[in-house]
């Protein structure tokens, strides 16, 4: 049975990116365009979740994982009202392979954290990778994942890129983007 907690525990698996390859390909008609997925993966089109209940793992169709998911998550404002944090809080996101410095449609499921510390251990080389400082609007859908401090955005959201700079960090530049996530 999808649980949310099933579900997300996806991203701690390489099988979230059968739902990114799957969201890119609706959008662009070409999934090969999302290049972090390997050429020697299973059947792109299901999914293995491990099931807490039944202890072992159960398959699913990409597009019923996709809807789910998107059915469980609610707008930002809602979240936030319920949490002690800041409705205006900045969220980060480090990247290295993905090239955010544009403003552009994200087709597929985006994740960003409170914590700047989190999001530069994403960042494997600071001179070619980005640390985005992102403020999120407040009807984007999102969903806690589990991780202490980080949502995952809904797929097909804006991200404009507001303003760029440099930001140091614990002795290290890092490219710095400020982010606008809205729909």
């Amino acid at each position: 049975m999808l649980t949310k907690s099933n579900v997300l525990r996806l991203w701690a698996s390489e099988e979230y990116k059968k739902l990114s390859r799957k969201l890119i390909a609706n959008s662009t008609g070409d999934p090969l365009q999302y290049t972090h997925i390997r050429t020697n993966i299973t059947d792109p089109n299901t999914v293995e979740i491990y099931d807490e209940d039944k202890k072992t793992h159960v398959t699913y169709d990409v597009d019923t994982v996709i809807n789910f998911l998107d059915k469980s998550m609610v707008a930002f404002r809602v979240l936030k009202s319920k949490s002690r944090s800041s409705s205006d809080q900045k969220y980060y996101r480090g990247d290295t392979n993905l090239i955010p410095d544009k403003s552009c449609m994200k087709e597929n499921y985006i994740s960003v954290s409170e914590n700047i510390e989190d999001a530069i251990t994403f960042i494997d080389d600071p001179e070619i990778g980005y640390l985005s400082e992102i403020t999120i609007d407040p009807d984007v859908k999102c969903i806690k994942v589990g991780v202490e401090g980080e949502l995952l955005l809904q797929h097909g959201c804006l991200w404009e890129v507001t303003s760029s700079s440099t930001k140091t960090y614990d002795s290290t530049k890092y490219k710095k983007l400020s982010i606008s996530q809205r729909n």
